[in-house]
C-alpha cells in the first residue's frame, strides 16, 4: 500500500489550474494528514516498507526489507533483482546495466501499442550511466548506494 499527498505543479498538469490553490493544506497540514494516515495504515496492521509504503507482516515486501534484502526500481519497492526493468506505456522508464531509458509522457504522441508490434518503442530521452562505473547515475551518485537509502537500510 502506498500513500502520498498529491503532488500540486500546475505548470506541468495543467489540468491542475482548475484547483483553487487556497483550498490546498499547507505543509503542517500536509504533514498532519501525511502522520494520520501512516497511523491508521499501522493501527490496520500494516508495516513500514520503504519510505512511504506498508505491507503486511507476510507479504513478499515486508518479509525482504526485514531481512534486508527489499530493493527499489522505477515500478516502486519489489523482491525482483533482475539486472534489466524495461518499461512499457507512455512515461515509463526502464533501466539497463548501462543507464536509463523513458518512453514519451504524451499519451497522444506515445501513439499506442501499434509501435511496439512494429518493434519501435518511443523512447524519448535516455541517460548514460558515467565511466567506468556503470553503476553510476547521471548525477554520479551510486546506484548501490542510493537503494539502502529507499530501502530503509541505513
Amino acid at each position: 500500500m502506498r500513500s502520498l499527498a498529491m503532488p500540486h505543479v500546475p505548470w506541468m498538469k495543467t489540468h491542475q489550474k482548475m484547483i483553487d490553490e487556497t483550498a490546498l493544506p499547507v505543509a503542517e497540514e500536509r504533514l498532519e494528514q501525511s502522520l494520520a494516515a501512516s497511523e491508521r495504515i499501522r493501527r490496520a496492521g500494516y508495516v513500514q516498507v520503504g519510505l512511504n509504503h506498508s505491507a503486511l507482516p507476510t507479504d513478499k515486501l515486508a518479509v525482504a526489507a526485514a531481512a534486508g534484502s527489499l530493493r527499489r526500481n522505477f515500478q516502486g519497492y519489489t523482491t525482483d533483482d533482475a539486472p534489466v526493468l524495461l518499461g512499457f506505456g507512455a512515461s515509463s522508464i526502464g533501466s539497463l546495466a548501462g543507464g536509463y531509458v523513458q518512453n514519451i509522457v504524451a499519451t497522444g504522441e506515445y501513439g499506442g501499442y501499434h509501435h511496439l508490434r512494429a518493434s519501435r518503442l518511443r523512447c524519448r530521452r535516455q541517460g548514460r550511466a558515467a565511466r567506468p562505473d556503470r553503476n553510476r547515475s547521471r548525477r554520479h551518485a551510486s546506484r548501490a548506494a542510493i537503494r539502502p537509502v529507499g530501502c530503509g537500510r541505513v
